[in-house]
């Protein structure tokens, strides 16, 4: 945290997102229109992401304008033109700030705060996130849109303090101008960033030395200003364009020819290379389909390169040294310039080959390579990134158990689908480790990455789920599947950041999905369509509240609307309900609740009963001001609801009773020894009601008792000394209890029995239907108890529960 900023409880929201780039203002807008609050948190003092930094002298982006936009609204796009086919980072700036401004979204962003912790409380199941300025803001849902490519990297260098001069890393570039009139720069690096920025500061400084490690495969921009005619004819086709990018190998609109670069003849195939290169930048990695799987047709398509090197280079001897070789061509993405080789004619740029001999240190005079000490007044570093998890690695990120995000990731990031990891609910990644994003237009990845979580968030709110999860077992599916795609590929055993073999002690890993932009889409989105496979999807997360006497009881809200209790049976808990509650907290308030169970949790001298469990009932309704309330209990939960009933009727809407139901009875010890007495004192009417089966006198005369009796015979005490023993222990109200209470009971019911419980069903509804006055009964047929079948059937029992709650009368 920053020195001087105390943490702070600021505010909840139901999301927070990281990042104001691409992702994250699509990601606000997304939100915001599904109606969520949301707060953002960018680091930068303006939107943009990594445009906002990367505002070197030269920088542009290396996707045609017309792909490199926003698709989501119509209006955007036909108001916005685009002044050059390849946009400049100035321009890029200015849309972005357009898109804030026209759908009003700074009010939510929060500029200047870095986002240093994110921590999953496993209670709330809540995300609290803090910043360098103190915030501490909790939300539900915590997204990371922090970029692919937004953490600069930069070498370790021994010297660099002490060098006299001024030093810049294009990916933290000053907002200030950096004038090079007249003076010596050294530019180190030479990817895309050093290609962009290499050609300006050669037509300004006095003299510059490139120095480079690995040349680069590059392309020419060819770049033109956009005119109305241009942007009208791209307006039309802007949707067919899109949708065929979204689709494709790269995520761009220009098709990929199927044929292999080895099945056609020489001539075909220069004819093909020339096709792509005159149309400029990324489109060279279609020229054929096997260009990024076989080394032989990769070998064509990087001669071919190397030969428009020697054409554009003077100087043999440098031209040579420009040439790249020891990797294929899209082992590292293609760069797109403008004038970067022809910049080496000037006789005031001079290439030092680092290769072979690295740069030893930094003087105060400038570089010293193999002794030779190179006197400069500005070194720019073009260095790079620490792609896809640099920026993520920055912030302590826990999840479940507190383990950290970096811990898990140690060895190299998994993720599933590059969107969720596997302990960390709700957190989601915007084009992370394990999507596609960096082989081709980001733009479109991001569009489909934020569609795609916040389709998700609203899936998890129309059914009242509180978490999303990935699983273990489909992360480590897709960490083996990515792994898989990419050793098909000519790209994994390339020393690229696309592995994280530029950044020193970073695991070595590909960090990309290879498969395709177009592939990986459908796979995502048949992931969606299926209910979230490889998710784990659950409510919200019980909390413990404090009732009557001080007891703390467990409980889970989901949804809105009238409230409804769900009490579970002796033993269970709040994780029973789990098939019922997407449907039912789509109509009700539904409220779980942990009883404490009967007998053994003492009140002073005096066993639990049921009578207990009811009022500690009526005291959290009242405190969760969600009385009156329908009631569906199980099992002892179905007892507990009864004696609501009868004891507190202004809180109880209705009933709906499941398994056994009738045991609104006391018990000191075990169930099984409060039975005893009344059953071997002849008083069975009174054991059955003890155990829970509502008795009459028919049942008691009819065949379906005998199998009773010989169930329970062999499980009570049988000795007169046994029966004595718990006679001294019997609990007189137990005695007094009967049936007849039942007939006390105003509230509308429904009963529901499975076919197979304890004692024939229709003896149980009839019983009822004779006691209860208004009652209607439901009998699943099949194998199994109530608990199994209804389970197993959980959407036709919940559509039972909202008929019958629906058709109540108005009260």
């Amino acid at each position: 945290m920053g020195a001087g900023h105390q943490p702070r409880h600021t505010a909840d929201y139901d999301a927070v997102v990281v990042g104001a780039g691409f992702a994250g203002l699509y990601q606000l807008y997304r939100l915001r229109e599904q109606g969520l609050s949301v707060r953002v948190f960018e680091a930068g003092g303006g939107v943009g992401g990594t445009w906002f930094w990367n505002r070197y002298p030269g920088a542009r982006c290396d996707v045609e304008s017309v792909d490199y936009q926003y698709s989501f609204s119509e209006e955007l796009r036909s108001e916005w033109r685009w002044s050059e086919r390849y946009p400049r980072q100035e321009e890029l700036l200015r849309y972005l700030d357009h898109v804030a401004d026209r759908f009003g979204l700074r009010p939510h962003i929060q500029l200047g705060t870095r986002v240093e912790r994110a921590v999953f409380d496993e209670e709330s199941g809540h995300w609290t996130v803090g910043t360098d300025r103190g915030d501490l803001v909790r939300a539900r849902y915590c997204v990371m849109a922090t970029g692919c490519l937004s953490v600069p990297w930069m070498p370790d260098l021994p010297g660099l303090e002490d060098f006299a001069g001024e030093w810049h890393h294009t990916g933290a570039w000053p907002a200030e101008n950096v004038d090079f009139t007249g003076k010596r720069v050294a530019v180190v690096g030479t990817g895309s960033s050093g290609i962009q920025v290499t050609p300006v500061v050669a037509e300004q400084a006095d003299e510059l030395f490139v120095f480079q490690r690995t040349a680069s495969f590059s392309v020419p921009a060819f770049n033109l200003p956009a005119g109305e005619e241009d942007a009208a004819e791209t307006s039309a086709e802007f949707h067919r364009r899109r949708e065929f990018a979204r689709h494709s190998v790269f995520g761009l609109s220009v098709p990929v020819n199927k044929q292999s670069a080895l099945a056609v003849s020489a001539d075909e195939r220069r004819r093909e290379y020339e096709a792509r290169w005159r149309m400029g930048g990324l489109p060279m990695y279609g020229a054929f389909a096997d260009l990024l799987i076989d080394r032989a047709a990769n070998d064509t398509a990087a001669e071919f390169l190397r030969g428009k090197i020697r054409e554009k280079v003077q100087d043999p001897d440098v031209a040579e040294r420009l040439l790249p070789r020891g990797y294929p061509l899209g082992g590292k993405r293609i760069c797109v310039d403008t004038g970067y080789f022809e910049a080496f004619n000037r006789s005031n740029v001079h290439l030092v080959d680092i290769k072979d001999t690295p740069i030893d240190a930094i003087t105060p005079r400038g570089p010293l390579v193999d002794g030779v000490e190179y006197p400069v007044d500005v070194i720019v570093f073009a260095t790079g990134f620490d792609a896809m998890t640099g920026a993520l690695s920055q912030i302590e990120i826990r999840g479940r158990h507190g383990a950290a995000l970096s811990e898990k990731w140690a060895a190299g990031p998994a993720s599933y689908l590059g969107l969720a990891v596997a302990g960390f609910p709700n957190l989601f990644l915007v084009t992370g480790p394990g999507s596609p994003a960096v082989f081709g237009n980001v733009v479109v990845s991001i569009e489909h990455a934020v569609d795609w979580i916040s389709d998700a968030v609203a899936h998890l709110r129309r059914r009242n789920l509180a978490l999303m999860e990935a699983t273990a077992d489909a992360e480590d599916a897709w960490v083996r599947h990515v792994n898989e795609v990419a050793g098909f590929t000519l790209l994994g055993d390339v020393d690229s950041w696309y592995t994280g073999a530029n950044v020193p002690g970073k695991p070595r890993v590909i960090l990309g999905y290879a498969g395709g932009a177009g592939e990986y889409r459908r796979r995502c989105d048949e992931t969606a369509r299926q209910g979230y496979t490889g998710f784990a999807l659950s409510p919200e997360p019980p909390r413990r509240i404090p009732v009557g006497d001080g007891a703390r009881l467990e409980i889970s809200e989901t949804g809105s609307g009238t409230p409804l209790v769900l009490v579970c049976g002796t033993g269970q808990d709040h994780r029973m309900w789990a098939p019922l509650l997407p449907a039912l907290a789509s109509r009700h308030r539904v409220i779980t609740y942990n009883h404490r169970g009967i007998g053994g949790s003492e009140r002073g001298e005096r066993a639990v009963t049921t009578a207990d469990l009811a009022d500690d009932l009526a005291d959290l309704l009242g405190g969760l001001g969600a009385a009156p309330a329908h009631l569906l209990g199980w099992s002892l939960g179905s007892a507990v609801a009864q004696e609501l009933a009868l004891r507190h009727p202004d809180l109880v809407a209705s009933l709906v009773l499941c398994g056994t139901w009738g045991r609104t009875d006391a018990f000191q010890r075990s169930l099984f020894t409060a039975l005893a007495h009344p059953w071997r004192t002849g008083h069975r009417d009174r054991a059955l009601t003890a155990l829970g089966i509502i008795y009459s006198r028919e049942l008691l005369d009819s065949e379906a008792f005998g199998p009773l009796t010989a169930q329970l015979e062999p499980l009570l005490p049988s000795t007169e000394e046994q029966v004595a023993t718990v006679a001294e222990q019997w609990d007189a109200d137990l005695a007094h209890d009967s049936l007849d209470r039942l007939g006390g009971i105003t509230a509308p019911a429904l009963v529901v029995a499975g076919e197979q419980d304890l004692l024939t069903p229709a003896y149980q509804g009839r019983i009822v239907a004779e006691t209860i006055p208004a009652v209607s009964f439901e009998l699943f047929t099949g194998p199994g108890s109530s608990h199994a079948l209804l389970m197993e059937r959980s959407e036709e029992f919940a559509d039972l529960v909202l008929k019958f709650l629906t058709d109540l009368p108005p009260t």
